[in-house]
């Protein structure tokens, strides 16, 4: 409970010394800003309707103005927080090598051969015949050159649809269903096999790549390492501003009792 608070106190903190130096630049944000966002909001939690809004604000107690001012708020913070964090935080390729090469281990694969997978399963109406015929019809598109990735986040039902059917490096025999491994095996690099039929629905399965080295290349670890540092830097150029931000006014901490 200590912990929170002291943490939900500083959030707090930063906040207000944030908004206070919102007031003394010369970035406004515009009415017709906030109102974009009030309206988007609304549409992606409400369904468009401002009555059931206007329903929960009254449970909360808290009115429309004040819920309103609180949205107003959140942008100025985040819109001031990219001016002078975000914006400014650049990882160079020295630093990603670096990181690369001294934490080699976090990137070790689980197996040798990375794979996508597409799962069609009966539609409503759908018989066996129809499912088939589907299942050709994708594979088709899949070899006349169409976008995997995108067919699988559209078509698949699979658990790795989101990631456009990728699972990343595996062992296909510790990992997939007899079948399913035995069509792996058979393929070469980049291939696409012929649909799957299983008791759970027809697979399409790609071989994306075989890879002989034990952990994942740096080309493809790139963008989550560069990441991970933007992360870090970010949130240690953020506390050297709120700091900054600090020596202009007198912060007072009360702990909690």
């Amino acid at each position: 409970l200590r912990e929170l608070y002291s943490e939900a106190l500083h959030e707090l903190v930063a906040r207000k010394l944030i908004l206070q130096a919102y007031e003394k630049s010369e970035q406004k944000l515009q009415p017709w800003m906030v109102d974009r966002r009030v309206e988007a909001v609304i549409e992606e939690h409400f369904g468009g309707d401002r009555a059931q809004l206007i329903s929960r604000l009254a449970r909360e107690n808290l009115s429309y103005d004040a819920w309103r001012k609180r949205l107003e708020e959140e942008m100025i913070v985040s819109a001031m927080r990219h001016q002078f964090v975000d914006r400014a935080v650049i990882v160079p390729p020295a630093e990603v090598r670096a990181y690369y090469a001294s934490n080699r281990t976090e990137f070790a694969l689980e197996g040798p051969v990375r794979v996508g997978m597409i799962l069609l399963l009966p539609r409503e109406g759908e018989d066996a015949d129809g499912l088939r015929a589907r299942a050709r019809a994708l594979l088709k598109r899949l070899r006349d050159g169409q976008d995997f990735e995108t067919l699988a986040r559209k078509e698949s039902d699979e658990d790795h649809a989101g990631d456009g059917g990728d699972w990343g490096y595996v062992n296909p025999a510790e990992s997939f269903r007899p079948e399913i491994a035995k069509a792996l095996e058979a393929l070469k690099p980049g291939a696409i096999g012929d649909p799957i039929e299983t008791d759970n629905g027809i697979y399409i399965v790609r071989k994306t790549a075989v890879q002989t080295e034990p952990y994942l290349p740096i080309e493809d670890a790139w963008q989550t390492i560069e990441a991970r540092l933007k992360r870090a830097l970010a949130e240690r150029r953020y506390h050297d501003w709120i700091e900054r931000l600090k020596q202009d006014v007198h912060v007072r901490i009360y702990p909690l009792p």
